[in-house]
């Protein structure tokens, strides 16, 4: 959550800025700072300005109520103290009391006509500080004095509700609700309190904002996040599915065209959540409308990718079977032809780290799989890479056997003249010497030499037009 810092008040040391207090008696302030009781009442007693502040406009009261002293508060109060003093970020003895969260001084300090409203510079008020800090009995107190419920802060324009969702104060939630808390406010981000709590993962609170009237199938304007989609991408299975049951609409999409299914099938442990999501009507095959802001190394577009090809591209088997018993078309492709084979066969993500073998072997299962299902193994997808091109790419020696094993072309060109051999030997060709991306190719000598082994003609014969060779080998 983008939230503001709680203000803390700054006590700057007298010790330090002789020029700038020589022109006041700041005795009082130094007594109050040291918590000498018997020092503050003899100078009150000599008369000295109880209302004196130092340099940044904090008073004896304010110092009082941020070191959460009841006793020197209500001396100073009864000795004439104004409670409403502010120092130069606009706190008040009430808003350090808040900070601190001492009833006892809260207390004091609003039976003294303290402005329970009074906020700081940036309009942050003492009910949101006690908010914040998850304080029920503080924010019961400034509710029953007036506070304003639905005041908003400045800068990012929350209110306490928010912030205490945020916090997961599930208590503060239900008392702030109770007194009129306006659940649909949006923040200047456009978040709103169920948006925060898609965000946090929290049941408790979604379910007090649903019942109070907040609107579950939301839209964020920036980019069309609904709270569905938010609990889908932030992995909160649990408060996704409390949004499904209260008739979460599962087919909204963002600007991307990425529905909560997408989100849901790029994480294997989110299957339980891909299963919930078609029972509940999900749409199996939306494709997106741009390519997803995930998929900056994956050499291909994902622009009207479906979410099986989301899951076989992470090489999550028991999601992309979920995804296909619930109607999911496996050969699907995107805009520019990349199929769920193509990415399953190295993991949607040439330019990444190397595979894990635990990761290879899930590779190798989804890529058996949709085989097994009749996709083509020589199908072409964007620069006319197929399948053995990928996994030759990323040295998935299991896959490059297999798909050779059901008929995949070895001496395949795609469209800058690569074959699977050249790609594995890490091989410049005439078609591909000005592509940035040739700067992270390595030598995969195991993948190569297993294309040989399996008939690959050698380059010298095959009529790849080599450039140069990168040294590089895993």
């Amino acid at each position: 959550m983008q939230k503001l810092l709680i203000f803390s008040v700054l006590l700057l040391p007298t010790l330090f800025l002789p020029c700038l207090l020589s022109a006041a008696d700041l005795r009082l302030i130094d007594a109050v700072r040291r918590g000498d009781r018997n020092a503050v009442r003899e100078l009150l007693r000599n008369h000295v300005d109880v209302n004196v502040a130092q340099p940044d406009g904090s008073t004896a009261l304010l110092l009082a109520a941020d070191r959460n002293d009841p006793e020197l508060v209500d001396l100073l109060i009864k000795a004439g103290a104004n409670v409403n003093a502010r120092n130069d970020y606009g706190a008040t003895p009430l808003y350090a009391a808040s900070a601190g969260g001492n009833i006892e001084i809260l207390e004091i300090l609003l039976d003294a006509k303290a402005d329970v409203n009074a906020t700081l510079v940036r309009d942050e008020t003492p009910l949101m500080a006690v908010a914040d800090k998850g304080n029920l009995d503080a924010v019961r107190l400034l509710l029953d004095h007036g506070a304003d419920v639905n005041a908003r802060e400045s800068k990012g324009g929350q209110s306490a509700l928010m912030w205490a969702v945020a916090g997961r104060h599930i208590g503060i939630v239900k008392l702030l609700l109770d007194h009129g808390a306006d659940v649909r406010a949006r923040s200047k981000g456009d978040f709103t309190a169920l948006l925060f709590a898609a965000q946090q993962g929290d049941g408790s609170s979604g379910r007090l904002l649903l019942e109070a009237g907040a609107d579950i199938n939301e839209i964020r304007k920036s980019d069309r996040m609904t709270p569905l989609i938010v609990a889908a991408a932030s992995g909160h299975s649990e408060f996704a599915a409390l949004l499904l049951n209260h008739g979460a609409n599962p087919n909204l999409t963002d600007d991307g065209g990425r529905t909560a299914l997408h989100y849901a099938a790029l994480d294997e442990k989110r299957v339980d959540l891909v299963k919930a999501l078609l029972g509940h009507g999900a749409n199996p095959n939306p494709r997106t409308t741009k390519d997803s802001p995930r998929n900056y190394n994956a050499g291909v577009s994902f622009k009207g990718a479906t979410p099986l090809l989301f899951a076989a591209s992470r090489g999550n088997m028991d999601t992309v079977r979920a995804l296909i018993a619930g109607g999911a078309d496996p050969f699907m492709t995107t805009d520019d032809k990349t199929a769920p084979l193509h990415v399953a066969s190295w993991g949607g993500t040439p330019y990444a780290r190397d595979w894990t073998e635990d990761e290879k072997k899930n590779l190798l299962a989804v890529t058996r799989l949709l085989v097994e299902l009749g996709a083509d193994v020589n199908s072409a997808g964007e620069h006319k890479w197929t399948a053995l091109h990928g996994a030759a790419y990323k040295g998935v020696d299991s896959v490059v056997e297999f798909l050779v094993e059901k008929g995949a072309k070895m001496d395949a060109f795609d469209e800058y003249g690569q074959t699977p051999l050249s790609i594995a030997t890490a091989v410049i060709t005439a078609g591909i010497k000005d592509y940035y991306y040739q700067s992270s190719r390595v030598v995969r000598q195991s993948t190569a030499d297993l294309l040989l082994k399996l008939g690959a003609t050698p380059l010298a014969q095959s009529g790849v037009q080599t450039l140069e060779l990168f040294s590089k080998e895993r």
